[in-house]
């Protein structure tokens, strides 16, 4: 993202998926690698396990500090969605036959915070005709918009999954709205965010982000959370109101104590990351979330437990 020097994210993935066993969605980009290392890539990471990819045109380079690299962008998100194709169909991007094929599901990104949102749903039909099967949109943060969004994406025969990316603060929420392509942040919510950081900025920034979810709930096909700055502690957050998020994610008959168990012990893993390195008000806010939801957390010599009030 932003053009910023990151690890591989085909290998990150293949590690989160050989770790947990939970499936995960990487995101390719046109703007790093030709037309003949994204074959090479796409191909590598199949074998690999990778099966969903979701397909970004990518930030030009001059956003980032990497001023001596060069974009390539031989094809934008369109034209990687139809080389994902043709590997599932045992061809390349040229038409010439490969052994065997791919397996890929693909998912498209949808704008939804441009005045004229026909264009966006005019490229977005484009991409499902490409192959797109999931589409995930940037970042929402004002209702007006997301309301307009859900209108819109009654016809919509693949899953719109929302994009919530809970702000921590003013300082967070004016670099998004200025400085971000395709993230506008309404000036009720900025207003709201003004001369607020640390707790109390997080607190308000999820309760921003848990009033989107609430008015999407029944009518989207999912969400997916996006730390602001690696601020994982903040998507844990939405994570643990189960009443708000974890109904929708996971289906009622998947659902039972030992999945909740599960998800308790990993929230205070990260909990206990965030102690770690002192992020004392993230870990304060995991413990005072989980309590509302009747989760009562003890530190002890040993380690923090759980237990349930």
């Amino acid at each position: 993202p932003l053009a910023r020097i990151r690890m591989g994210n085909i290998a990150l993935g293949c590690r989160i998926q050989e770790e947990t066993g939970v499936p995960v969605i990487i995101h390719v980009t046109g703007r790093d690698r030709n037309l003949l290392g994204l074959h090479s890539a796409l191909m590598g990471a199949h074998l690999l396990g990778i099966r969903h990819v979701l397909a970004v045109t990518g930030d030009p380079i001059a956003m980032g500090e990497a001023s001596g690299a060069s974009d390539v962008f031989d094809v934008t998100s369109l034209g990687l969605l139809r080389l994902l194709s043709s590997l599932n169909e045992g061809k390349t991007f040229f038409g010439a036959e490969v052994p065997g094929h791919t397996e890929f599901i693909l998912g498209a990104v949808l704008n939804p915070n441009p005045a004229d949102l026909d264009e966006q749903w005019r490229r977005l039909a484009k991409k499902i005709d490409a192959g797109a099967r999931f589409v995930q949109t940037q970042p929402v943060f004002c209702a007006k918009v997301l309301e307009r969004l859900l209108i819109k994406a009654r016809s919509l025969a693949i899953p719109l999954l929302v994009g919530i990316m809970p702000l921590v603060g003013e300082r967070n929420a004016e670099f998004l709205h200025n400085e971000v392509p395709g993230i506008t942040i309404p000036e009720a919510v900025r207003q709201r965010m003004r001369g607020k950081s640390g707790e109390e900025g997080m607190a308000e920034g999820l309760a921003v982000a848990r009033e989107l979810i609430d008015l999407a709930r029944d009518k989207a096909g999912g969400f997916y959370l996006i730390p602001p700055f690696g601020r994982v502690e903040a998507a844990l957050a939405l994570f643990a109101d189960f009443d708000a998020v974890l109904a929708m994610i996971i289906p009622k008959e998947k659902a039972g104590p030992g999945i909740e168990n599960e998800l308790l012990d990993l929230i205070l893993e990260i909990r206990g990351a965030a102690r770690a390195r002192k992020d004392w008000a993230a870990a304060d806010l995991i413990r005072d979330r989980l309590k509302d939801l009747g989760v009562a957390i003890e530190d002890t010599a040993q380690g923090a437990r759980w237990k349930r009030l």
